[in-house]
């Protein structure tokens, strides 16, 4: 009997050890995605070059797409205009499919599917091919969670 509740205490005291070195690595990623994102948001305030400034908004989109839902939309929104005053649909093209995610990741599908198309669209024009074939994954990959496989199956054969 005691041998036993020897081991029991051991493996509660391993599993606590464990369990506090997992959660102190996941709260220092955190902090460091954190300190990233402040930095590019920084540059993205600042009265850098346009160049600066986009590639800060497409790094922080491609970076906090999963995290930050909120923010993505709105900063992504702020650099799709900014892609627009300048002309530049590669850009353009781009924050749209950040914006997207954004909101497929929020479980919003059919304004993740508009943003998904706009995409397409503006990288149908530019022939970006390898920007394209992204977008056309990600409107894909959102049929097949919503169960239309007919329409995601169209996209990943574009």
């Amino acid at each position: 009997m005691i041998s036993v509740n020897n081991r029991l205490a051991k493996l509660k005291f391993y599993m606590y050890k464990t369990y506090s070195v997992l959660l102190l690595i996941l709260a220092s990623q955190q902090v460091f995605a954190q300190k990233e994102s402040d930095s590019i948001l920084q540059i993205i305030n600042s009265s850098l070059s346009y160049s600066a400034k986009i590639k800060a908004y497409l790094n922080f989109g491609e970076k906090a797409g999963a995290q930050n839902f909120d923010i993505v939309i709105r900063t992504g929104g702020q650099g799709l205009q900014l892609a627009r005053v300048h002309g530049d649909s590669l850009s353009a093209g781009t924050l749209l499919g950040h914006i997207g995610q954004a909101y497929y990741f929020k479980g919003d599908y059919n304004t993740a599917a508009k943003y998904f198309y706009e995409s397409i669209r503006l990288f149908e024009t530019t022939n970006e091919k390898a920007a394209l074939a992204n977008s056309y994954n990600s409107l894909a990959k959102l049929y097949r969670k919503t169960r239309d496989l007919t329409r995601s199956m169209e996209n990943y054969d574009k």
